[in-house]
């Protein structure tokens, strides 16, 4: 069962035993060259309660940097930990319990806190992809790989024995490629991205594994062979025409 960091720190921050006495006490929000501090424990309590996971991320787009801080009385700053805010979408990411991205939304109260909060802070641009490998080969056009991050895709629970790996360079740290872990499965064109698995369009199912650029039309069959092929077939059934004759 998937868990998001966020709620993980939720259920310990309310357990009897630690919830007198540590809190989320800030939240530091950065982009590339500036960070602004919130201390409005009440917003940042309903950012956490109202986190709800998504099984698709939205696509990468301009994000913010999240540093909460734990305290505790008497012993100043104890703890905390990192997510990614995605402004455009009104997602949240963090690390799930295998340190790949695990995303959430939150509610539209938690959205408008975040932006009014980060208003002076110009977020971190959208990464670029600057190297695909398919397996071990590079592929052409990194940056059109943008599109394995299409929230429309369905969910699927097929399962495979074909699973090869698709590794992702970016051109930052980003909270979408950042251990994520991608399988490809050529046989049941299913992308296994994160924790869940994706149905492919059968037009960038081909492209990935002919390792093209995604955005390219889906490959013209080869009318050589495709000739050959016919070639092959009508000599062959000329061929059983013969011996049927030669039987009767």
């Amino acid at each position: 069962m998937r868990k998001l960091v966020v709620l993980a720190a939720l259920a310990v921050l309310a357990a009897p035993a630690n919830a007198a006495a540590k809190e989320i006490s800030a939240a530091k929000i950065c982009g590339p060259s500036s960070c602004v501090t919130s201390t409005d424990k009440g917003a940042l309590m309903q950012l956490m309660a109202s986190s709800a996971p998504v099984s698709a991320p939205p696509g990468p787009a301009p994000y913010l940097k999240l540093t909460f801080q734990v305290t505790e009385p008497g012993h100043g700053l104890v703890g905390g930990w990192d997510a990614w805010f995605v402004p455009s979408a009104g997602i949240l990411s963090t690390r799930g319990e295998s340190g790949s991205p695990q995303w959430s939304t939150v509610d539209a109260k938690t959205v408008a806190f975040l932006k009014t909060a980060a208003a002076t802070v110009d977020p971190f641009p959208a990464p670029r992809f600057t190297r695909v490998l398919y397996g071990t080969r590079p592929a052409r056009d990194p940056n059109s790989y943008r599109v394995l991050f299409d929230s429309r895709w369905p969910v699927v629970f097929d399962s495979a024995s074909d699973w090869k790996p698709i590794t992702i360079v970016a051109s930052a740290h980003n909270p979408w490629t950042d251990g994520l872990q991608l399988l490809y499965s050529p046989k049941g064109n299913v992308l296994w991205r994160g924790v869940d698995r994706f149905r492919v369009p059968s037009r960038i199912a081909a492209n990935i594994e002919g390792r093209r650029s995604l955005a390219a039309a889906a490959p013209k069959p080869n009318r050589a062979w495709a000739w050959a092929l016919g070639a092959a077939a009508v000599f062959g059934l000329a061929a059983a025409a013969v011996v049927r004759r030669r039987r009767a």
